[in-house]
């Protein structure tokens, strides 16, 4: 079969008013977790605010497929400065079908699990062009990969940062771990272990697709002291990675047991608090927020924890702009003050969305501590994304409960009584964390937006600092009549425009959008993006073939030109960009410290204006 597909030119469809029927796609990211990431948007969409925004159009959709009943997942997307893209997903593999697929074609055999009615899950980095062609790939042939855990940042020389979470294959405790890197090459990494347990990796990739080097956080097994059981399996997790303007790596999460790091040194060990009456259980909360920094060559240089009593802490997502590690997360089970980079607060109600600003060197700049409370008995928070455009800080996700400013009790948000999650849209200062003003999706578009009700979640906001009166919002809802969409709010009063709303894919089960990237290249700007479902995708009039299972949609759509575009305005080489009063970012959103040097494109802003150019 041919890699891209290209049909008609499908147009996603408005929505609402009215009843449905199978409309056209639009995506962002779901992040099961997300970055993620995703946040290259934030500095090249641009929107005509005259007139109503036109429809993205379908240019290419391809499955990646491992021929399990479950298994697939995607984990996080990042556009390189060649414009490339790189995606970070999970292919499921049992022994007598080991075959991972992208567009049809075998990618590799994965690991031959054989052990119970279960499955192994594999790692897969590809890198592809912009129209969907495989470039390269790295992938696992050993070791099961957690879902939901991990992700990718680009460096400016065009390579990709990776993080992971990963244990043995069952029944395979005396295999080595393999990566096969985009050049071929094979690289194993010793682990002989007398029971399953979840290491933390963190990879760098160069832009031909060579592994440069892996490192290993690896948690105690040892129980804690209130432990019912005398082995830990699963003592962390991990976030997608970000990459600071100096081109420092860094990753963050949350542990419960002791975490040793290979430092310049020696060995660090990272000693986790709340876990004195943990009984061991992965599924009852306990454990710290930590984040660790390490060079671009991969070596440890520092890490920050935070301090004080609760039940448990962790980091959902991190962001990085220039100088500036902004981080958000939660505290629960705490009424005590506690710190973080020095900076104290007190966590209030039943749940503490905490979100922070640190520079990179973890010298405390701001902490805003959140309210969380019940509705209906009900809390939860998740799927959680940060963002920075010059002053706006922007945190989206799902939840239920009731969200507000400890600071003023008027500014809330709450879900409804009953239902299921929700998503929301939170505008903060970024100089300070100061809450401007929140939203929830069933205040903007009804249960569902449509007809139907169903669980909502908002993965990604994206805006312009050149057109900043719009905000745009990816996420999904888990039925088929709206699946993935795009929404569009006032970026001022968080207001939606229902004639900016456009769905990008639906399925005839529930398809979930996890992860989206956007590139406003002056050609033709695009948006990639990646969906999960056991169904065949549509989008607009174009059907993908049927899923061996669960499968991950990898898809693009063209945006208009007039609205989304930012032009190349120059060829300059590295004596042309010194202007001390210029900012200089690349495609992924990262902010750099300095006027780039290695060939690439990357944006410049200077006051209000912002520019795409090229280094060669």
């Amino acid at each position: 079969m041919n890699l891209i597909e290209t049909p008609d030119r499908a147009v996603a469809a408005p929505y609402p008013p009215g009843p449905v029927s199978v409309l056209v796609g639009f995506r962002i990211h779901n992040i099961s977790d997300m970055r993620k990431t995703l946040l290259a948007a934030s500095l090249l969409f641009g929107v005509c605010a005259a007139s109503a925004a036109e429809a993205p159009v379908y240019a290419w959709s391809n499955l990646f497929d491992g021929y399990t009943t479950a298994g697939d997942q995607s984990q996080d997307i990042a556009i390189a400065t060649d414009g490339s893209v790189y995606w970070h997903n999970i292919g499921g593999s049992i022994e007598a079908t080991r075959d991972i697929t992208y567009a049809g074609e075998v990618l590799f055999q994965g690991a031959p699990y054989n052990a119970g009615t279960s499955y192994s899950s594999n790692l897969c980095i590809l890198k592809t062009a912009a129209d969907g062609t495989l470039l390269w790939d790295l992938h696992s042939t050993t070791a099961d990969f957690a879902s939901g855990a991990g992700g990718v940042a680009t460096t400016v020389d065009g390579g990709v940062v990776f993080t992971a979470k990963l244990r043995h294959t069952d029944g395979m405790l005396d295999e080595a771990i393999e990566l096969v890197d985009g050049t071929g090459a094979s690289h194993l990494y010793a682990w002989n272990v007398d029971k399953r347990y979840y290491r933390l990796m963190v990879g760098r990739l160069d832009a031909s697709g060579a592994l440069q080097w892996v490192k290993f956080i690896d948690p105690s097994t040892d129980p804690t002291p209130a432990a019912t059981t005398d082995f830990i399996s699963d003592g962390a997790d991990l976030t997608a990675p970000v990459v600071d303007g100096n081109g420092n790596i860094f990753v963050a999460g949350s542990f419960r047991t002791p975490m040793t790091i290979s430092g310049p040194d020696g060995e660090v060990i990272l000693t986790p608090g709340n876990v004195s009456e943990w009984d061991g259980k992965t599924s009852n909360a306990a454990g710290s927020m930590y984040v660790v920094k390490y060079s671009a060559a991969g070596s440890y240089m520092a890490s920050l924890q935070d301090e004080g009593e609760a039940t448990q802490s962790k980091i959902l997502g991190l962001f990085a702009d220039g100088d500036r590690l902004y981080m958000q997360g939660t505290v629960t089970g705490g009424e005590t003050r506690m710190k973080i980079a020095g900076m104290e607060f007190t966590p209030e109600g039943t749940f503490t969305p905490v979100v922070a600003c640190v520079d990179t060197d973890f010298n405390g700049k701001w902490v805003n501590a959140l309210k969380g409370e019940t509705v209906d008995g009900k809390y939860g928070y998740q799927n959680t994304a940060i963002n920075v455009v010059g002053g706006t800080l922007w945190l989206c996700g799902m939840f239920n409960g009731e969200i507000s400013d400890p600071a003023d009790a008027s500014h809330l948000f709450a879900s409804q009584t009953g239902k299921v999650r929700e998503g929301f849209l939170l505008r903060l200062n970024a100089a300070n964390g100061r809450w401007i003003k929140g939203v929830n999706s069933r205040d903007s578009y009804g249960d569902a937006g449509v007809a139907g009700t169903g669980l909502t979640g908002y993965l990604a906001a994206i805006q312009n600092p050149d057109h900043s009166d719009k905000v745009y919002v990816y996420g999904y809802v888990m039925n088929n009549t709206v699946g993935v969409f795009l929404r569009t709010y006032d970026a001022d009063e968080l207001t939606s425009n229902p004639n900016e709303a456009w769905q990008l894919a639906s399925n005839l089960g529930t398809p979930s959008a996890i992860a989206c990237a956007y590139e406003g290249s002056e050609e033709q700007p695009r948006l990639y993006f990646t969906a999960r479902g056991n169904k065949a995708f549509t989008l607009g009039d174009v059907t993908t073939e049927a899923t061996s299972g669960w499968a991950v949609l990898m898809a693009c759509y063209d945006l208009p030109a007039d609205d989304f575009s930012t032009g190349v305005d120059s060829i300059v080489t590295p004596a042309d960009s010194e202007d001390g009063q210029t900012e200089y970012y690349t495609l992924s959103g990262v902010r750099l410290n300095a006027a780039p040097t290695t060939a690439g494109i990357y944006i410049s802003r200077c006051g209000a204006e912002s520019r795409k150019f090229v280094v060669r």
